[in-house]
């Protein structure tokens, strides 16, 4: 059943260009290039602001019990967010943030890690994409590093 319509209407016309517009923007979505950053991680270039000493015990085991896992670092430059990343990084911030693999370079503490990281020290540049992932029972995100390059 095809429908002629001898007289476009105000309304017609309002509801045509919303859907035509609508098609337009699902077209553009479906064109642009994919988002390469993973989901829950923002990308962006960091700068090491200070170390957090690791407090060792006689029983240390793992890495992180070990040498240093943690950093203070400001954020230079935001290059993107993966899906789920709902809590913007503003350019300037300082945050915490844990360091998977140490700040240390890893080619002797995980020699199978497919590629070796230089590790960091204070001042120090760097790219990273940073996992933003909740606490239990917290509000607040919880910033984990697993990669980075050095810039």
């Amino acid at each position: 059943m095809i429908f002629i319509l001898k007289k476009a209407t105000p309304l017609f016309l309002l509801t045509a260009s919303i859907l035509f517009l609508n098609v337009q923007n699902s077209k553009a979505q479906m064109i642009a290039p994919p988002n390469n950053i993973n989901p829950n991680h923002c990308r962006i270039i960091g700068k090491v602001v200070e170390i957090v000493p690791v407090k060792t015990t006689k029983n240390a085991t793992q890495p992180c019990e070990k040498y240093a896992c943690q950093a203070k670092i400001q954020v230079l430059k935001v290059l993107g967010t993966g899906v789920g990343f709902h809590t913007p990084l503003s350019i300037d911030k300082t945050i915490l943030v844990k360091f998977a693999f140490t700040l240390l370079p890893t080619q002797k503490l995980f020699p199978k890690l497919n590629q070796a990281l230089p590790g960091l020290s204070t001042g120090d540049k760097f790219q990273a994409d940073v996992q933003g992932l909740p606490g239990m029972g917290e509000q607040a995100l919880n910033f984990t590093i697993f990669t980075y390059k050095k810039q």
